[in-house]
């Protein structure tokens, strides 16, 4: 009678210890699910805030008067084309896009750039002013007699940002198609497919740098690399690399695929010297668009 009782406590005890260890991995999942859940949430309102607001700091530009023209006015051929010249017009002989000018005699025939005056968006139009000894004595717009016209100030100067950022944002619809085709396909093939972390490309990342027994290939998605330039160092560590997977998932699940794509322009480094995003894109288009 003996025997079997103290087999039973004997039983008992390895059941009683395995109850215990699931209960304590069960609720130290659950602190650890809580935890994320808080960590998730803080991300997101951070995260959503300054990306759905000023995510960058656009330098202050300080601009002279415009040049307002119409008959009558006393300026010199001379003068005009001085401003001109100020404002970096180029002279031609043939005046086929905005910001070229030629003089033919009397007059200067004008192809001005689009401006946003106080009135509103002008868009880019060619013009001529004709003068006489008194001044300009006619505008002549599609053939036809104007009272008005005017160029567009003069840039004065920038007040950037402390860190020296000079920058001007471009919209998606912007880039050229080639520019965005060549990196998605370099950086992120799937970038429309996947949820801002992609499995596959970081297993095949592990697996090819394993085979080559060093780092040769990134499993980072291209939202990745925008939450890494965004919101963190570039610190080679284990936690940094988990707060940008878990940004990644926050950023794709706020915001559409063109929004994410759009702020990786303007905020990646394109070229070798110190030049990021639209900046490099504003110096780069006559290369683009061959």
């Amino acid at each position: 009678m003996s025997r079997s009782k103290k087999k039973t406590v004997k039983s008992s005890r390895p059941a009683r210890w395995w109850r215990l260890v699931w209960l304590t991995a069960l609720k130290l999942a659950l602190v650890i699910l809580l935890a994320l859940v808080v960590y998730f949430i803080y991300l997101d309102s951070k995260i959503t805030s300054t990306f759905s607001g000023q995510k960058w700091q656009v330098p202050a530009q300080i601009y002279g008067r415009s040049l307002a023209l119409f008959p009558g006015k006393y300026l010199t051929q001379a003068n005009l084309i001085l401003e001109l010249e100020q404002l970096q017009y180029r002279r031609s002989n043939e005046v086929t896009g905005p910001g070229q000018f030629s003089v033919n005699g009397g007059s200067v025939t004008i192809f001005r750039r689009s401006f946003t005056f106080v009135d509103g968006e002008q868009s880019a139009e060619r013009f001529s002013v004709e003068f006489n000894r008194t001044g300009i004595s006619r505008i002549v717009r599609q053939g036809k007699s104007s009272d008005f016209a005017r160029l567009e100030p003069q840039l004065i100067e920038h007040l950037v940002s402390p860190h020296q950022e000079d920058r001007e944002l471009v919209r998606l619809e912007l880039v050229p198609e080639l520019l965005k085709e060549t990196l998605l396909l370099v950086e992120d093939r799937d970038f429309y497919q996947h949820r801002g972390v992609s499995p596959l490309s970081v297993l095949r990342a592990f697996w090819v740098n394993l085979s080559a027994g060093r780092t040769v290939q990134g499993g980072s998605t291209l939202t990745q690399q925008l939450a890494k330039n965004m919101y963190l160092t570039h610190d080679r560590t284990l936690w940094r690399k988990v707060n940008e997977a878990f940004i990644a998932l926050v950023l794709d699940f706020r915001f559409s695929k063109d929004q994410i794509l759009e702020a990786y322009l303007n905020e990646i480094y394109l070229r070798p010297k110190p030049c990021y995003g639209s900046t490099w894109l504003r110096f780069s288009q006559p290369l683009l668009f061959w």
